[in-house]
C-alpha cells in the first residue's frame, strides 16, 4: 500500500469529515433534525439575507432547489424560521430564523465544543500554517469545479496575496482597503466575490 503524503492528508481529512458528521449526527438525534436541517440553521444564523434564498442554500450545500425546498418546508412547519419577501421584488423570498430558530442555532453550536477543545491544545502557527494549506486546497478544489462555492479570501476577486513583503500583514482587501496577516484570512466572508464572476 503506498502511503504518500498526499494519500496520508485525504485519509486525515476523511477522519476529520466523519468526526464532525459525528458530532452533527449526534445532536440531530438529541433535537428531531436531519443533518442538513442543523446546517441550514448554521448557515442562516452565520450569512446576511440576500445569501438566503433556497437558490443559494443549493449552490452552497450541492442539492436540488427542491431538496433545499423540502427541508426548508419542515424547518418552517416546526417554526423555526420564516420567508421573507422584499417589497421590491415579489418573485423572490428570503429565509430568516425566528427567535425560536435562534436560539436553537445557539443550540446547535455546541456541537463543535469538543473539536475547539481539542483544536486550543495546538500552538497558534501550526494551526495557522494548516488553515492557509487547508484554505489553498479548497481554492483549488474549486478552481477546478469540484467545490462550488468557497467564499474565503485566497480565492476573492478583492485578494492581494503579499502585497507587501516587508511587513506581519502582507495581504490586502481592495474592498476594506486593508492589510491583514494570514492569521486573519477569512473563510465565509459576506463581502466575497468569486474571481470567475
Amino acid at each position: 500500500m503506498n502511503n504518500s503524503i498526499d494519500e496520508k492528508i485525504i485519509k486525515a481529512l476523511e477522519k476529520l469529515s466523519l468526526v464532525i458528521r459525528t458530532l452533527l449526527w449526534d445532536k440531530t438525534k438529541q433535537i428531531g433534525l436531519s443533518p442538513i436541517q442543523i446546517q441550514f440553521i448554521l448557515f442562516l444564523v452565520f450569512h446576511p439575507d440576500y445569501e438566503t434564498k433556497v437558490s443559494t442554500l443549493a449552490a452552497e450545500f450541492n442539492l436540488t432547489p427542491a431538496t433545499v425546498s423540502d427541508a426548508i418546508r419542515i424547518l418552517t412547519k416546526k417554526k423555526l424560521l420564516m420567508k421573507i419577501i422584499p417589497a421590491h421584488d415579489k418573485r423572490i423570498h428570503y429565509l430568516k430564523l425566528t427567535k425560536k430558530g435562534t436560539n436553537l442555532a445557539r443550540e446547535i453550536s455546541s456541537w463543535q465544543d469538543s473539536f475547539l477543545n481539542q483544536l486550543h491544545l495546538f500552538p497558534d502557527q501550526q494551526k495557522e500554517e494548516a488553515a492557509l494549506f487547508l484554505m489553498e486546497l479548497i481554492t483549488s478544489l474549486q478552481k477546478n469545479g469540484i467545490i462550488k462555492i468557497a467564499r474565503m479570501c485566497i480565492s476573492c476577486e478583492h485578494f492581494q496575496k503579499k502585497a507587501r513583503s516587508t511587513h506581519q500583514t502582507t495581504h490586502y482587501c481592495k474592498l476594506t482597503e486593508r492589510y491583514f496577516s494570514d492569521s486573519e484570512i477569512t473563510i465565509d466572508c459576506s463581502y466575497y466575490k468569486n474571481t470567475a464572476s
